[in-house]
Formats: structure tokens, C-alpha cells, sequence
């Protein structure tokens, strides 16, 4: 079957064919200064529409295809996780969800969108856990975890959690190798305490292990094809209550040079399609949740 390129592909090939040289980029300054030219053209397209337009797009393969079904497009933009969720972490089903989910980023790079990929994170600690604090769905609560001990090298809670990162890095490497640009959101909702990455009481711990994620992706394995994206969980439409809460929330932040132009790329999760957008074919009522960056 031939391969017909989407709109945003011919965007990021033209800017590839005129600016091969990586200094041409060097209006929109990336978190990793060795990011391969494909992902900077990424960057370099959200600019463009900075300001004009928003790209919708939805959370899931299984989403997507209800999508496509109904539109006969592929979203702008796909989310796609990086965790195997079955337990135990790293059994034997849990290792085919992981490369599955790679697969499926490979594919919709190839079909024309640009790719998020958010980690639900198993507490790792507790390979029958999960990655919320509390209970989730039929598995019992994971609690949090010590950052505190997790910043310290040579803790039992830093060696976990650098075994465990390692692990999910090494399927992190084969988009990488195939050039594939990534909108990665580690600590997705960083601060919103549901996850065990929430450090409630230090929230500077949380920002350290950050860091330490991104020093260890970009710098040791060179993982150069990443676009470090930081995402809140502050709900908008919370009457005020989070908002009265910017000053604790900014301590959870690791700082502009390990986030991509924090100006430009904003994700937010405003809740089902039925609840912001009009029922057209294009659109249908799906439950499901949507991703958009405002631009």
C-alpha cells in the first residue's frame, strides 16, 4: 500500500530539506541540545502554528481507530504509554505490552501523526503494584514512594528506580534508532498526588528525579529523539482551588533547560469528546479522554 504523507510529514520534510544544519533551529531551543533534526522540525512546526491553531488528538490506539473510522483521517496527535501495567512488572505479560505499545508509536509516526507518550509508571518497588498511591480499579493501593531516599545514590529506593527506568529505556532506544520524534511526559500530572512520583511534602524531590530521568536518557544513553514535555495536573475548571495553589505546584518544576520550550507546548486533558466538541461525523460521542496541544 502506498504511503500518503500527512500534512504535518511534508511540514517537517521541507524544514529538514531547507535546514539540514541543526544551528538553523536555533529559534526554538530544545531541553536537549543534541536533538536529532527530525524532532527539532517537530518543534519547529508547533512554532509555526503557535498562536493559530490547535492540534487535537486523542489518547490510545484503540481511540485513534475509532477516529479513523469515523473521520477516514488519523489524529494530528496520538498518546501512547510506555507501561506494560500487568503484573508482576517485567513478567510474561507484561513485556509484550511494552514492545506492543512501541510498535504502535512506529505506526502512527508512519501514518502521519506526531506521538506522545505518557508513563503510567508501576511502583517500582512492588512489581504487583501500580503506579496510583491509592486503589486502582482491582488492584490494591501501591502508596507513595521515598523520594527523599530516591534523590541519594546508593539508596535501595535510587537503585529500584534506575533498575526499573533502565529496563523501560532500553525500549525507549528503538525509537531512537529508527528516528522517530517523541513528545515524552514523564511524571505525567507531576503534581497531582495521585501518583507515587508525587512527592506531596518536598515536591523539590519529585524535580530531582526528573533530573536525574533526563540526565540519565539524554546524556548517558543519548537519547536524542525526545521532547521533554512537562505536564501539570491542574484542572482548570477547579473554581480557583488550584489556582491558589501556584506557588506550591511551581516547586515541583525541574526547570526550563530539562523541559522543551516551556512557552509553546502546553497538553491539557479537558475530559470526553461529548463534552467539548459538537456531534458531527467527524467527531463522534466516544467516551474517551483527548489530548490537545494549545499552540
Amino acid at each position: 500500500m502506498r504511503h500518503t504523507l500527512s500534512a504535518i510529514q511534508k511540514y517537517i520534510l521541507l524544514v529538514l530539506s531547507l535546514f539540514p544544519v541543526s544551528g538553523a533551529y536555533a529559534a526554538v531551543q530544545p531541553a536537549d541540545p543534541d536533538l536529532i533534526p527530525e524532532a527539532r522540525a517537530v518543534l519547529n512546526y508547533l512554532e509555526s502554528v503557535y498562536g493559530q491553531k490547535t492540534l487535537s488528538g486523542i489518547s490510545g490506539t484503540k481511540n485513534a481507530e475509532a477516529i479513523r473510522q469515523e473521520c477516514g483521517k488519523d489524529p494530528a496527535i496520538i498518546a501512547i504509554d510506555l507501561s506494560g501495567w500487568n503484573s508482576p512488572t517485567w513478567g510474561k505479560t507484561y513485556t509484550p505490552v511494552v514492545q506492543g505499545y512501541i510498535n504502535a508509536v512506529k505506526a502512527a509516526w508512519e501514518k502521519g501523526s506526531i506521538v506522545s507518550m505518557q508513563f503510567h509508571w508501576k511502583h517500582p518497588l512492588k512489581p504487583d503494584g501500580t503506579a496510583w498511591v491509592g486503589k486502582h480499579g482491582n488492584s490494591p493501593p501501591s502508596g507513595p514512594y521515598d523520594m527523599a531516599a530516591a534523590t541519594k545514590p546508593g539508596t535501595s529506593e535510587r537503585k529500584a528506580f534506575m533498575v526499573d527506568f533502565a529496563k523501560h529505556a532500553d525500549y525507549l532506544q528503538q525509537l531512537a534508532d529508527a528516528r522517530i520524534p517523541v513528545l515524552w511526559r514523564p511524571f505525567h500530572e507531576i503534581d497531582g498526588g495521585w501518583f507515587w512520583w508525587t512527592d506531596k511534602e518536598q515536591p523539590e524531590n519529585t524535580a530531582e528525579m526528573w533530573r536525574v530521568m533526563f540526565n540519565y536518557l539524554v546524556k548517558e544513553r543519548k537519547l536524542h529523539n525526545l521532547i521533554w514535555v512537562y505536564s501539570a495536573a491542574l484542572h482548570p475548571n477547579a473554581k480557583g482551588k488550584d489556582v491558589a495553589q501556584v506557588d506550591y505546584r511551581k516547586r515541583f518544576y525541574p526547570g526550563h533547560t530539562y523541559v522543551a520550550n516551556p512557552r509553546r507546548i502546553r497538553i491539557r486533558k479537558p475530559g470526553t469528546l461529548c463534552d467539548r466538541l459538537p456531534q458531527t461525523k467527524c467527531w463522534p460521542c466516544v467516551n474517551v479522554k483527548r489530548f490537545r496541544i494549545r499552540t
